[in-house]
């Protein structure tokens, strides 16, 4: 298996979102610093679509972080996740995992 982590923000709420190769994904409070323990339902839409499996396929082809935005449509309002990144490092990969991790704790 294919280890990548993809990341994305969305400004508009301020919050980040980081998918994991594992499924495992996080939501987090960009003003709080923590992370978010019941994810709305535009959270969840927004980590459907990165975890899309044509998107995925069009971000992992390339071999360094990859800059990208989507725009998401919610109800009458459509947002951008931008500063999507994907990383394939494995150790950059652990380390946010654990960041992650120990922002469920705060």
């Amino acid at each position: 298996m294919e280890k990548y982590l993809i990341t994305g923000e969305v400004y508009e709420n301020k919050k980040l979102y980081a998918l994991f190769f594992t499924g495992k994904y996080f939501v987090s409070d960009l003003g709080k610093l923590n992370a978010v323990s019941k994810p709305t339902d535009l959270d969840l839409k927004i980590i459907r679509k990165l975890n899309d499996k044509e998107f995925k396929e069009k971000i992992l082809k390339y071999k360094d972080n990859f800059w990208y935005s989507l725009n998401i449509e919610d109800e009458d309002k459509t947002f951008k996740v931008s500063n999507i990144k994907c990383y394939r490092d494995p150790v950059l990969i652990s380390y946010e995992y654990e960041h992650f991790k120990s922002l469920m704790e705060i």
